[in-house]
Order: structure tokens, then sequence, then C-alpha cells
């Protein structure tokens, strides 16, 4: 009974933030959404021939995927995903760009590290130590190839990160199988083939894709624990969620929303003697993970955190960033927290700063600046990759025509982009919606949970459509059970 409520209401509230946003975006678009001003009706009439494809070839794969063999099956997969990874390593080379940003700083240090010269930006990441993870995790890949005589680092990078991306599309195919049927997971799989950002970020390692495969792996563990009955095997499974929860949460912060809700969804279905250990254990491998980390890069001195005239930047700081403009990064607000030398003087400036803020809007005018904010983070079906890829590109052609804001093509590309982005958010919404109606709960209410979290943390945090790049595979997955509720409204079945 109190499950069922719950779910009830998240979806509810989910639908009712998720429409708003979803309007905003299709029908209030003036360029403040991403690179290019779409013509609303265009993208309507797109987006429903789109859907009406998905539904489609959903049909056609019902009756194909009857009795596919297990083996046929991974073979169709992979292949599949072998072509994908080409067309990726393609783009990759052509598109890529020399490090800048944070980015930048990353690799650059990595490189550093491994050849032998130590943290050439200690100072960065003393102030930066969310980056800490993402900085660790390229040096290890960087020194296995240095160890292997192997220089080109930006190379290692983009198959690092293409592999990372594929690794986490084939886990929300296996994840699809189990939950809707193979010929859902094949749709879920074409749709992933469309979505343009698994190729153009293949040339940006950073922690948006580098983070990707955590949530999905993650989701993937969890539904296996549900299969096994060995009660010590699923506290094995649940020990190794709580780390890998841990690692990708050293890499992008978001990732442990997956943890929460799994948290959330435990709680909501077993009995207290069934979700208690589970919790534990998963909460208890997640801390020492995570002090474990710590400990390791202390005790190798690369970053002496310790040192009193350093202090990382505040988490205020990125509140206060994410109230002006679009939400975004703003370098005005960057140099008032640098004004500031202590961490508990940049706080202080920050608070007085964001009330500031909150007065000058006022209900109404914050509300509106919200809607604003919604609109630049889920409105832009590039994921803001065009601004990545137009930093310090090393190569210059036909690439950059299409995928760049100022090519020839380039309104081709972000049409295309747009159409997949949108149809995928009206799925969701159809996703929650039915899910408001129907009695049993689903995997998507997690994943309706994890999305929900996402949207409230990113309305709060500075922002923008990158940030959301490391979820585009839960995405897709709620966007399936939306095709999949359709064709049930369609046969005229009850949702129950």
């Amino acid at each position: 009974m109190i499950k069922t409520f719950f779910y009830k209401v998240i979806n509810i509230v989910f639908f009712t933030i998720f429409s708003w946003i979803f309007i905003n975006v299709l029908l209030n678009n003036n360029g403040n959404s991403g690179f290019f001003q779409f013509n609303p009706a265009i993208i309507i009439g797109f987006v429903g021939i789109f859907i009406g494809m998905l539904i489609y070839i959903n049909k056609v794969l019902e009756n194909r995927c009857c009795n596919i063999t297990k083996k046929r099956k991974t073979i169709i997969v992979f292949t599949l995903m072998a072509v994908v990874m080409i067309i990726q390593l393609i783009l990759g080379y052509y598109l890529r760009v020399t490090p800048t940003w944070d980015f930048g700083f990353v690799h650059r240090n990595a490189v550093s590290l491994v050849t032998g010269n130590g943290v050439a930006n200690m100072d960065y990441f003393l102030e930066f130590r969310n980056n800490t993870g993402v900085f660790l995790f390229l040096s290890v890949i960087y020194k296995a190839a240095y160890m292997l005589g192997i220089e080109r680092f930006v190379a290692v990078g983009i198959i690092l990160n293409v592999i990372m991306i594929d690794i986490a599309i084939i886990l929300m195919f296996y994840i699809c199988d189990r939950i809707f049927g193979t010929a859902k997971a094949f749709l879920a799989l074409l749709v992933a083939i469309l979505t343009t950002p698994f190729y153009t970020y293949a040339p940006i390692y950073y922690t948006d894709t580098l983070s990707m495969v955590f949530p999905v792996l993650i989701l993937y563990l969890f539904i296996l624990s549900k299969e096994i009955t060995e009660r010590w095997k699923k506290y094995i499974l649940y020990a190794v969620i709580g780390v890998i929860g841990a690692g990708g949460g050293q890499i992008k912060l978001t990732v442990i929303f997956m943890l929460i809700a799994i948290t959330l969804q435990l709680f909501l279905e077993e009995k207290i003697k069934e979700y208690l250990p589970k919790i534990i254990i998963m909460v208890v491998t997640f801390f020492i993970a995570t002090q474990i980390f710590y400990v390791m890069v202390d005790s190798h001195k690369m970053f002496d955190f310790k040192v009193s005239e350093k202090s990382p930047i505040p988490y205020t700081h990125w509140v206060m960033m994410g109230m002006k403009g679009h939400g975004g990064w703003d370098y005005d607000d960057y140099l008032l927290t640098y004004s500031y030398s202590t961490r508990e003087e940049r706080t202080k400036a920050n608070l007085e700063e964001i009330k500031n803020r909150l007065d000058n809007y006022g209900r109404g005018g914050y509300f509106k600046f919200l809607t604003i904010k919604a609109s630049w983070t889920w409105g832009d079906g590039t994921y803001y990759s065009p601004s990545k890829l137009k930093r310090q590109p090393i190569n210059n052609g036909i690439y950059q025509e299409i995928f760049l804001q100022k090519g020839k093509y380039f309104k081709y590309y972000a049409y295309f982009s747009q159409v997949v982005h949108i149809a995928i958010l009206f799925l969701i919404l159809v996703s929650a919606f039915c899910n408001i109606i129907i009695k049993n709960c689903s995997y998507t209410n997690i994943l309706r949970i994890v999305v929900f979290g996402l949207m409230a943390f990113l309305l709060m945090w500075e922002t923008r459509s990158r940030y959301i790049v490391n979820y585009i595979p839960i995405f897709i997955l709620i966007a399936v059970e939306g095709v999949q509720l359709i064709q049930r409204f369609l046969k005229q079945e009850r949702l129950s």
C-alpha cells in the first residue's frame, strides 16, 4: 500500500515537472535551450514520424525476435556495436580537439604524472577536488599505455572513452532484455544508435562519458541480485554495487543518484529483515571504498590537501552560479569566489549573493528563471557538444561543417539530434503518465526516481545539457517503456 502510494506520488510529481520542462523546450524555443532556433512545427512533425517508426519497428521486432537464440542475439548486438565503435573512432579522430578547460587540466596533468614530471597544476586539484577521481582514472590508463610504449595519450583517451560509452550501451541492451524482452532491447539499441551524443562526445573523454557506465552497471547488478536465490551471493553483489557506486561517484557525483534510488526501492519493496542487511552492506562498502580512495591519494602524496593557504571551492559556489543567466558557468561569479582566499570567506560571500539574487528575483521572477534554466539543461539535443568541439579543433573539414555551430550543414545535424531527443523526452512523459494509472510497479520506477533526483539537483546546481549525458542510457530505457505503453493503448489493452 505504501509502495503503491509512494510511486503514484513520485510519478505525479515527475509528470508535472517534466511536462512543464517539455512544453517549454518544445514550444518556447528561442535559442536559449541550445545552439539553434528550431521551428516547433517541424520538430513536432518529425517527432510524430519518428515515434510512429519506433512503434512500427517494435511490432516487426516482436515478430522477428520470438524464437531468437541467445547466440544469434549476441552476434547481432556485438556486430552492430562493432559498426557503432568504428563510426565513433572515425569521428573521434576527425573531431579531435586540443584538450582545454577542465578537460585539458585533467588530461595534461595525467600525462605529466605518468611521464615522470609529477602533477603540473597542483593548485587546480587543491581547488577543484571533484576532478581528482577522473584524473587518477586517466592516469592509471595512461600509465598502462606508457608501459607498453604508447605515448599518443589523446588517442588512448578517445579509445577509452568509446569503450566506456559502448559498454554502457550494451548494458542498457541487456537490462532492457531482462525488463521488457528482446524486441524492446533491440528497439533501445536502435534509439541509442540514432542518439548523436554517443558519437560527438567520442573525443571529449571527461566525466560525462567516462561515468556513463556506472549507473547502468549498478542497475544491471541490482536486477541480477533479484534473480539470485542464494543469500550470500546477493550480499556479494550488493557489496560490489557499493564499491562501483563509490568509484563512479569519484568520477561524477550524480552517479550516486542510482544508489539512492535502489535504496528507496529496497525499503519500499522488502521487509526490514530483508532490506536492512542489503542496504547496510551497500552503504558500508561505499564508504569503505571511498575512504580507501582518499587514503591512497594521501599516501602517494600527489596532493597536499592540508596546505593551509589553499582551500577547495565550496559547494555554495556552484549553487550561486546556478542562479544567474541560464544557470550555467559564469566568469564573473568565478572571479567573485576567487576574490576570497579561505573556504569560510568564500562560503559567506556566496551565501550573501545567493540571498541577494533570491530577493531580486522574487517568487514570480525566480520561477521564470527556473523555467529558462530547465529549458537550457533539458532542451538541447546536441547535449552541448558543439561548444566543446569548437575549442581548438585539430582538424578542419567536412565533420566540422556538420557538427560545429557555424558549419554549413550544422542545421541538419541539430534538427536530427533535436528530433531524437524530443521524442525520448515525450516517451518518458508517456511512461510517467501511464504509471500513474498502472497498479503494478516496474524497474522504470527506479529510473524515474533517478531522473527526478537529477532534475531537482540541476535546478539547484550550476548546469548545462552536458551534465545529463551520463544518464542518456537511462532515458532510453524509460522511453522504451513509453513505446510499449503506447502500443498497448493502440491495441486497446487495459493499463493495469
